[in-house]
């Protein structure tokens, strides 16, 4: 694949998180190698201030959603709407750190390389600057389609670049489901063949330790409805690359239980318990017993 400047697009969705946005358009325009076009693409929310951005530069395209359709609808909109060959992907809350787009432009020098993923620094979303801890890139040991359905070893949609080709022939991000979608749309693309880490951490990772009653129990609530989707959408591919699908979705329960103590312990109690029946191991009973944050 020859790789030029103008053959990336950046596609950031967004909904009434201005100042975060900011942020994550000026880490795009701090990029040592820049991207052809940034698409935003404003999920329905009608603040005027998002022309402002506009200014910032002439790479700056956005798109307005005549009402709010999720950010997978967007994510998907902003390909439709774009012209690179490569299209990489940020959340509105994460940025990226300076050589991402180059780091990832040597890996698709690489025959038969569909996707690019990064390693991420995570960091809380009211002290950004400090970095809690690393989750490093590497390549799974089996072959990349069966450690996807194992878990997910790519990460956030942030971390990403894939071919546009790619991604539209594998059917883009589904967007009926409630949850877990990027995790649906990399099985999909693992399935076609190579993908490759770029090997550094490039994306600064925002989690919320937000206490709304509503944001922890939705996490559940769609978590492990998409998981039950994705277990039966991909059921004879789990069952030929010997995966127990119990134990699977065990592990299902367990990232929702360590996604939901970061703001609540008492309501991550039910998915510790479920997760450590289907998928007994040490990992859930480290969660139980430790206050301090959980980095595997």
């Amino acid at each position: 694949m020859n790789i030029e400047k103008n053959s990336i697009s950046v596609i950031i969705p967004t909904y009434n998180r201005l100042k975060q946005l900011q942020e994550a358009v000026q880490s795009v325009l701090e990029q040592t190698h820049l991207p052809s076009e940034i698409i935003i693409v404003n999920d329905g929310n009608k603040d005027s201030h998002f022309e402002e951005l506009k200014k910032l530069s002439t790479l700056i395209k956005i798109f307005q959603n005549a009402k709010p359709m999720g950010g997978n609808f967007s994510r998907n909109r902003g390909a439709k709407e774009s012209f690179g060959e490569i299209l990489m992907f940020l959340d509105d809350d994460d940025t990226w750190e300076e050589n991402k787009i180059l780091d990832q432009l040597k890996c698709f020098k690489e025959e038969n390389t569909n996707l690019v993923y990064s390693g991420r620094l995570v960091v809380y979303e009211n002290s950004r600057s400090k970095v809690e801890y690393e989750i490093k890139s590497t390549l799974p040991k089996d072959n990349h389609f069966k450690s996807i359905l194992k878990g997910n070893f790519i990460g956030t949609t942030s971390s990403v670049a894939v071919k546009k080709d790619v991604f539209f022939n594998v059917g883009m991000f589904d967007e009926s489901l409630p949850a877990m979608q990027d995790y649906d749309l990399w099985i999909r693309i693992c399935k076609l063949g190579n993908v490759r880490s770029d090997g550094k951490s490039n994306v600064r990772y925002t989690i919320s330790r937000s206490k709304s009653t509503k944001r922890i129990s939705n996490s559940g609530t769609n978590q492990i409805y998409a998981a039950n989707i994705i277990l039966e959408k991909y059921k004879h591919d789990f069952i030929s690359e010997n995966i127990n699908l119990k134990k699977r979705k065990g592990r299902f329960y367990f990232y929702i239980a360590k996604s939901i103590r970061e703001r609540s312990f008492f309501r991550s109690l039910k998915w510790i318990f479920k997760s450590f029946i289907l998928a007994p191991s040490l990992k859930p009973i480290v969660l139980l017993f430790t206050t301090k944050p959980i980095y595997f």
